[in-house]
């Protein structure tokens, strides 16, 4: 008896604290990419051979949040991304993207997921088979950044490029291809 008691305890214990991660990791996600209708984040823009304290080849307001919407009983964002329409969505730990309105849990992009911790990986599926690996190439860092200094932020890298995101204030560095982009101010 004491047996089936104890066995019990345990599968109960490891149902509360899988609950509690899920919970949490998804909480950290949304805390490294806060949303609301009307935040806006602008960004410097110059060629990545030159360095961030030369004059940046233009500004951009490359994200600002239009909306928000109910889908499947989470709350996601429409958003306007480099003049491309989007729709954000945080599903369990994960910050997922979107080209079109979410129909089904397929056709997206993985921006995030928890833990961030360096050499946490995960991937997505781009159209056409093509699989991309992104990971947590380092945490806790420092950044100063024409927007301020930043405390806490992550590396993120992919075949496409590298972020960099800050709790509570979301995307402040990037640089694809020959561009890099560095936030200088935000809205909230």
């Amino acid at each position: 008896m004491f047996r089936k008691i104890g066995l019990g305890l345990i599968v109960l214990m490891f149902i509360i604290n899988s609950v509690e991660y899920i919970n949490a990791s998804q909480s950290v996600v949304q805390d490294f990419l806060p949303f609301k209708s009307g935040y806006k984040w602008v960004y410097q823009v110059y060629p990545s051979i030159m360095k961030a304290d030369t004059e940046p080849s233009f500004f951009v307001d490359s994200i600002y949040v239009i909306d928000s919407f109910s889908w499947e009983g989470k709350t996601g964002y429409k958003v306007i991304v480099f003049d491309d329409k989007k729709y954000w969505i945080f599903l369990d730990n994960e910050f997922r993207e979107y080209s079109t309105f979410p129909t089904d849990t397929s056709g997206y992009t993985i921006l995030l997921k928890a833990p961030f911790k360096t050499g946490n990986r995960w991937f997505h599926i781009e159209k056409g088979g093509f699989k991309v690996i992104s990971q947590v190439e380092e945490a806790n860092l420092q950044l100063s950044l024409p927007a301020g200094d930043f405390n806490s932020s992550i590396k993120i890298s992919n075949i496409t490029g590298e972020y960099w995101y800050t709790p509570h204030v979301g995307l402040v560095k990037y640089h694809v291809g020959m561009w890099t982009a560095e936030l200088i101010r935000y809205k909230f």
